[in-house]
């Protein structure tokens, strides 16, 4: 049954995006793979890639840029191949949302208060997949070649959850070391991708606090802290990636903008509440990669600032109640 649920991923999401394979190259595209000389390589060499990686125009994202690289020697600046990365990486993500769900529904559903697994949770991991893989909103994710670097990171994001939750469910021992140290790389291949990657090890830890740590008897174990290990880790990469007075380089950041930075922050809850609209609500019209969102002044200018932060109040309040009774649906929230 779970390989036709993959094969049906697979189709869907190799239906759904087919007609992009021949899409141009678009907006940063040019910039970053059209114009970018270190990644138009012609053989595969080390120290090609290593220029590739490092000295293109965004740096920071060594692993994407690799990608790019490797596409322009498979096929130059044909885009068909390009579109082609971008789609299997989409399905492969599908895939591991399917996997993930299936995990997680089964621990939710065999935990002590609801008693035996309930049936249907493969066909719920299936509806799950195919709703990640078909909403409208990865379009710009898939089809935008540049995006890609979006795609990979949450690729290696999910495969890192996936082997922590894994080493978790094991018996212990050398194998749950080898593998977490797979997902460790893993994670170091997302950070590779794109910065948000930061953040794993904060959804590791609530992961670990709603599927795992339900028994307050549990004997001491010091793997256990593993999650709050890694959120300590995250927040000194964060330290180092910022500099040694990581606020002043926050700062220094906004002297070109038009906003500071704490309007930037009172901007975040209507974009959050944006963002959210659009999961329930997709219209092709919300779509563009350009939205006309002016920065707020304060929490009243506009009001929508203290309305939105008012929905966001809420649904933590709601991921709070419900908690113990609806896990997944409050995790989800979280």
């Amino acid at each position: 049954m779970t390989a036709i649920h993959i094969g049906v991923i697979v189709l869907v999401g190799g239906v759904l995006y087919a007609n992009s394979l021949s899409a141009p190259f678009v907006f940063d595209d040019h910039q970053h793979i059209r114009e970018n000389r270190f990644v138009h390589m012609q053989r595969f060499d080390l120290q090609d890639f290593y220029g590739a990686a490092v000295k293109s125009p965004d740096a920071k994202r060594p692993v994407a840029n690799i990608s790019f690289a490797l596409n322009h020697v498979l096929g130059g600046l044909d885009v068909v191949g390009y579109h082609a990365v971008n789609i299997a990486v989409h399905i492969i993500n599908g895939v591991l949302v399917y996997v993930l769900a299936s995990i997680t529904f089964r621990l939710w559903t065999q935990s002590p208060r609801r008693g035996r697994s309930v049936p249907g949770t493969k066909l719920s991991a299936l509806a799950t997949a195919l709703l990640f893989t078909a909403h409208p909103l990865q379009i710009q994710s898939v089809t935008y070649i540049v995006q890609r670097m979006n795609s990979m990171a949450v690729m290696f994001m999910l495969l890192a959850l996936l082997l922590y939750i894994r080493g978790r469910l094991g018996t212990g021992g050398w194998r749950r070391g080898a593998i977490w140290a797979l997902g460790a790389a893993a994670w170091v291949m997302a950070l590779g991708c794109k910065p948000v990657a930061a953040t794993l090890p904060l959804t590791i830890l609530l992961y670990d606090l709603y599927f795992f740590r339900r028994s307050a008897g549990q004997s001491f174990r010091w793997w256990r802290f593993m999650p709050e290990s890694l959120v300590l880790v995250a927040a000194a990469l964060v330290v180092i990636f910022l500099g040694p007075d990581p606020f002043a380089s926050l700062v220094d950041v906004y002297v070109l903008h038009e906003f500071t930075l704490p309007q930037r922050l009172l901007t975040q809850f209507r974009v959050l509440v944006f963002y959210g609209s659009l999961l329930l609500f997709p219209h092709p019209s919300r779509l563009n990669l350009l939205h006309d969102i002016h920065a707020s002044r304060s929490l009243v200018d506009p009001i929508t600032t203290l309305i939105s932060l008012g929905l966001i109040a809420l649904l933590i309040v709601v991921a709070i109640v419900t908690a113990r009774r609806f896990r997944v649906t409050s995790f989800c929230i979280v």
